[in-house]
């Protein structure tokens, strides 16, 4: 018996199986992920450390072969390559062509790279394990000053304290992965005196930061270890602010009363690093800021890029007059969830037009039955693909769509 057969027999099974792909393949359509291209699948990630003054010689001694020894153990690595460089260390991690669940390496080669630290040498900074080179900022946020706002201008400390509070809201959206906040100029400590007066000190440039590194002693992660538990060594004398190193005592008086540099003709000041090394501004026909910062934010794996687009857009607007003040503005500059929804409206458009395509050549050439059934096959085919591609990991997106 034939397939056209046993379909004309058995009319009834025909139409509940393509009553039940035509629901499936519309519920996959509107619950599936949604994002503009295919994600990437990287294997390869970067660890970097910074030992500032150390010669490269020490460098590749003391940090890089101590960081590849611990990363060769993890059975995923198939190769490293590492430079080492004077103050600088960078480790080139790729993993074997098996490997597909990249992000559970990644978190087991940061655990390695935690553990490991301790024995790093005094000065080194943290390693850094940077595998996010596949993460697109989905949506991008500009913080600024309303140019109408008021006659004083908030710095960029201003502008960065508002955007930390943007961050720990936006990093609650379900469908966010993470928040980077981006145009954050450097923050330097300066420490001004004139020409002329400064002969007259009797202190040296090297005696200054001599007396301000012995004063400045940040916590160094040391633990004190017991049979029953381990207990963290904090320091308390880390300066932490303007008043802080104004108190600093950079020498003694005959008589052995303290000297201290807000004694001094010295002017301590808080700002960021001149020239820069970057600035942000934010332009737009309506308004023109001088300074802004970018907050970018990438999505999770498997969300729907236009409901993280809603979902962002709510949490932005509850900020607004709560978190923020009125005359800081949170602006859109990038809106892939809106791209992704004009894609999306106009593969159903085109699917309806190709419908209406089919069914009036049909019904010109072959009359109105042989219209209706081919009319019908065409959506109900399509429409039901999309429950089957799914099961294959595959995303709505502009090349599926294609």
């Amino acid at each position: 018996m034939s397939i056209a057969s046993t379909a004309t027999n058995r009319r009834s099974v025909v139409l509940a199986f393509a009553f039940m792909a035509l629901l499936a393949g519309l519920q996959t359509f509107f619950s599936m992920s949604r994002r503009e291209d295919p994600k990437l699948l990287i294997r390869n990630a970067i660890v970097e450390a910074r030992w500032p003054g150390a010669s490269a010689e020490k460098v590749e001694d003391l940090v890089t072969e101590t960081l590849e020894d611990v990363i060769y153990g993890i059975e995923e690595v198939d190769e490293l390559t590492s430079t080492s460089q004077t103050g600088y260390a960078r480790i080139n991690i790729t993993l074997e062509d098996s490997v597909t669940e990249v992000d559970q390496v990644w978190d087991e080669v940061r655990a390695k790279v935690d553990k490991v630290r301790a024995q790093l040498p005094t000065g080194c900074g943290k390693p850094n394990v940077n595998s996010d080179f596949g993460d697109v900022t989905a949506l991008c946020l500009a913080l600024y000053q309303d140019t109408q706002g008021g006659p004083t201008p908030y710095s960029y400390r201003d502008l960065e304290l508002y955007a930390d509070e943007v961050e720990r809201v936006l990093k609650e959206v379900p469908s966010v992965g993470q928040v980077t906040i981006y145009g954050v100029p450097r923050e330097v400590i300066t420490l001004a005196v004139d020409a002329a007066e400064w002969s007259q000190l009797g202190l040296t440039t090297d005696q200054l930061a001599q007396a301000l590194d012995q004063r400045n002693l940040p916590s160094s992660g040391v633990q004190i270890t017991t049979a029953d538990s381990i207990f963290p060594l904090n320091t308390t004398g880390e300066l932490l602010s303007v008043e802080e190193i104004n108190d600093v005592v950079v020498a003694h008086r005959a008589d052995g009363l303290p000297v201290r540099i807000r004694d001094l003709p010295i002017t301590v000041s808080r700002g960021i690093q001149d020239p820069p090394n970057y600035l942000t501004r934010f332009i737009s026909p309506e308004e023109r800021a001088e300074r802004a910062l970018l907050v970018g934010l990438t999505m999770k794996s498997g969300q729907n890029i236009v409901e993280m687009g809603e979902q962002i857009e709510a949490a932005v607007e509850g900020m607004r007059g709560t978190l923020l003040p009125p005359d800081v503005k949170l602006t859109r500059i990038n809106d892939i969830p809106r791209q992704v929804s004009g894609l999306v409206t106009g593969f159903v458009i085109n699917l309806w037009e190709a419908i209406l395509i089919v069914l009036l050549v049909a019904l010109l050439m072959m009359g109105w039955r042989a219209a209706v059934v081919m009319a019908t096959a065409v959506p109900l085919c399509m429409i039901s693909s999309f429950a089957v591609v799914r099961l294959f990991g595959v995303e709505l997106e502009q090349f599926s769509i294609a």
